[in-house]
């Protein structure tokens, strides 16, 4: 709490100083944004730290090219200002615009599988599964997400009742849906990934320690939007040599995920290509 607020007193003198143009500030402004962002948020999302240097330039601060020899000066320097209210409620106005999609111009797109916010800073994703409740709450400008472990998530959209009626008819039609059964041969995808896709290729053809899987199980996961990503991509890299019939369903099914990275990954991955980099979005 001590680094959090002292990162935002310094936004705050740095603000006052801009204002003002005090130029004896001029040490303390590069040695602040250093501080901001190389120490972060430091008990959570890492997106504070580019909010704050976003919001410097915005304002005109100038950005020198010598302040990381002085992020500590500047930390400590900050610090002054910690016990002022506004720092407090300066946290709290970054945190509430990074992950507002609306204000930021982001988007909130629904899929199959689930909702993804994306702000100015950060992407969210929110599948079926996780989510307990959808309200609308400030006059009807923002959309509410109330997930099953206590979160909650707030957006705006325009005509935001309209999305929450969309967003709840969309869930609805995919939890009514039976789910496929999980193939082991697909879990614990960490590690060695190619290892781990060349597994997964094999099941269609019984090479995975005897266990077989035919195309028709295997679709059945590929296109169920409540199975996890290392099902459904294990499942596409299975399907890689499967009828083209097939393997075109798995194309439209990867289309109208929301999840970040799985669409890509699994249509690389029903053509037989294995990008890690691809897959760890997708898996992480």
């Amino acid at each position: 709490m001590a680094f959090r607020r002292a990162m935002l007193g310094s936004m705050a003198l740095n603000i006052f100083k801009t204002v003002r143009r005090w130029r004896f500030l001029d040490e303390f402004i590069e040695a602040g944004l250093g501080a901001a962002v190389f120490i972060g948020w430091f008990g959570g999302s890492i997106a504070v730290g580019p909010a704050l240097a976003f919001l410097l330039r915005w304002v005109g601060v100038p950005l020198g090219d010598d302040w990381f020899g002085r992020v500590v000066l500047g930390g400590i320097a900050a610090g002054v200002l910690a016990g002022f209210p506004l720092a407090s409620r300066l946290e709290k106005w970054i945190k509430h615009v990074a992950l507002q999609p609306g204000v930021n111009r982001g988007t909130a797109a629904i899929g199959d599988d689930g909702v993804r916010l994306t702000g100015l800073f950060l992407e969210r994703f929110v599948s079926w599964l996780a989510l307990e409740e959808v309200t609308v709450v400030d006059n009807g400008y923002r959309v509410l997400l109330q997930l099953r472990d206590g979160r909650k998530l707030g957006f705006r959209v325009p005509e935001a009742r309209e999305f929450r009626k969309a967003l709840l008819e969309r869930r609805a039609a995919v939890l009514e849906r039976s789910p496929a059964s999980p193939i082991n041969a697909f879990r614990d995808a960490t590690g060695d990934l190619p290892r781990w896709a060349e597994r997964a290729r094999e099941v269609i053809s019984g090479g995975y320690r005897s266990e077989v899987a035919t195309p028709d199980v295997l679709i059945r996961v590929a296109e169920d939007p409540t199975a996890n990503a290392e099902q459904r991509i294990g499942a596409a890299l299975a399907l890689s040599n499967a009828p083209e019939a097939l393997r075109a369903r798995v194309r439209v099914a990867a289309e109208a995920t929301a999840r970040p990275g799985l669409a890509d990954a699994m249509t690389e991955s029903v053509e037989g290509e294995v990008d890690v980099n691809l897959l760890k979005r997708a898996l992480r």
